[in-house]
């Protein structure tokens, strides 16, 4: 009896898992990246992504990134400011790039409407502090200024008082000019002098001026009352088309640091599965 011919089995194929990314396949594992199959070389770019937004740590340094970020813009606002005025008309684009950027580098990217609401304070907080800096800068100049215009003043008034005095004491003599209508001219001219130094103060002058007249507490919330209202009113002194054209500016600037924080999906990395099982079928 003839031996019966056994049929060669055919070889079975091992199934493959082919990478989203680099696309080489897989036949043993892979990591499920939300709905897609990555490998293990590629998946551990994804980990550093994750773990730069969510590990411990990572929001205390994108704060500090994007307040570093801010304090930068804000010496570059009151760079222009001091330099040329209407500059802050349209530095405010720049300010909420630079500060967009920064948090968004900071945190690889990663969505959250933390990160949003943070780039738009930090945003606002460098307009509203670059336009007190050059003032800030100024202070101590202007506190010089005010005690000498107080000390001219206060001798001023003590000349027209001589002055008063003698005139009243003896009109003819004050007629003769002895010196006592010398005395009424020099206070005349200190008045005018110090009327003329105030008007040709700048700005920032001007505000350093009013700082340096009051307390330190008056100080501090001035400075906080000019830091919120500053980065909008100040756009309003400079003309109605030029006040439209600030606040545009300005809108456009929060709008670019919203949006460049804004990031794009969360990102969920799994345990390695085997080819075959998991959430995701084979590619073949």
């Amino acid at each position: 009896m003839a031996a019966s011919a056994v049929p060669n089995p055919q070889p079975q194929r091992n199934r493959g898992m082919q990478c989203s990314d680099c696309k080489n396949v897989s036949r043993t594992t892979y990591f499920a990246l939300n709905e897609r199959p990555v490998c293990a070389q590629c998946r551990q770019g994804y980990v550093e992504r994750i773990d730069r937004a969510t590990a411990p740590g990572a929001m205390t340094r994108v704060v500090m990134q994007g307040v570093l970020a801010a304090l930068a813009g804000a010496v570059l606002t009151a760079i222009g400011i001091s330099l040329f005025g209407a500059t802050r008309i349209l530095i405010s684009v720049g300010i909420g790039y630079l500060v967009g950027s920064a948090i968004k580098k900071a945190n690889g990217g990663w969505p959250g409407r933390k990160y949003q609401y943070l780039a738009i304070a930090l945003t606002y907080a460098s307009l509203g502090f670059g336009s007190v800096l050059p003032s800030l800068m100024s202070l101590r100049t202007a506190r010089h200024e005010v005690r000498q215009a107080t000390a001219d003043s206060l001798a001023a008034a003590r000349a027209r008082a001589v002055a008063d005095s003698a005139k009243e004491a003896d009109e003819e003599r004050a007629t003769e000019g002895d010196g006592t209508a010398d005395l009424a001219a020099l206070a005349d001219s200190m008045e005018a002098e110090r009327g003329r130094r105030h008007g040709h103060q700048s700005d920032a002058m001007r505000n350093a001026t009013k700082l340096a007249s009051v307390s330190p507490f008056a100080i501090i919330t001035t400075l906080l009352v000019m830091i919120i209202t500053l980065p909008i009113l100040a756009n309003l002194q400079y003309g109605i088309y030029a006040a439209a054209l600030g606040l545009f500016a300005f809108g456009f600037a929060m709008k670019k640091a919203w949006d460049l924080t804004e990031g794009g999906i969360e990102l969920e990395l799994s345990v390695p599965f085997k080819v075959g099982e998991g959430p995701i079928r084979p590619s073949f």
